[in-house]
């Protein structure tokens, strides 16, 4: 299956390659990889729900995406208006990007106790670093509104 999808990645990227990014430059590239790997994941999902017949839970996938959105533009929006060098600008999009996605996931439902806690114990396993996720997860829990 690999395989496959390997191959429908090529199909589709190299022709696109050949005319986005010549024109296009690192758009082009951006583009291109963009584009190429999109059917991807929607070939495996299809072929998942054929031989297994189970399905992706498209609702919670899509408040987990709505939140991303948020996060990614209010971040942007920030950012846009610092003129910082890069790196600064960097460091200060990825603590704002992380603040807004972690608060606005619990608010939105995006994520429920359960999720929290299976976070929890796949966070036990990275060792000392999970002494820095946890007390992120416990301002998840108590961000979570109570039915």
């Amino acid at each position: 299956m690999s395989l496959m999808f390997s191959l429908v990645a090529s199909a589709i990227g190299f022709p696109l390659s050949l005319v986005l990014i010549p024109q296009f430059g690192v758009v082009g590239l951006i583009a291109t990889t963009t584009i190429t790997m999109t059917p991807v994941p929607l070939l495996g999902l299809w072929w998942i729900r054929k031989h297994y017949h189970v399905t992706v839970d498209w609702i919670a996938s899509g408040k987990i995406l709505l939140v991303a959105v948020v996060a990614a533009a209010v971040t942007y929006l920030t950012i846009s208006l610092l003129t910082l060098p890069s790196w600064v600008e960097l460091v200060i999009g990825t603590g704002a990007f992380l603040v807004i996605y972690l608060t606005i996931a619990p608010l939105m439902r995006a994520v429920n106790e359960t999720d929290l806690q299976s976070l929890r114990e796949m966070a036990r396993a990275l060792g000392p670093l999970f002494h820095v996720i946890d007390p992120l997860l416990a301002m998840m829990e108590r961000l979570i509104p109570k039915a």
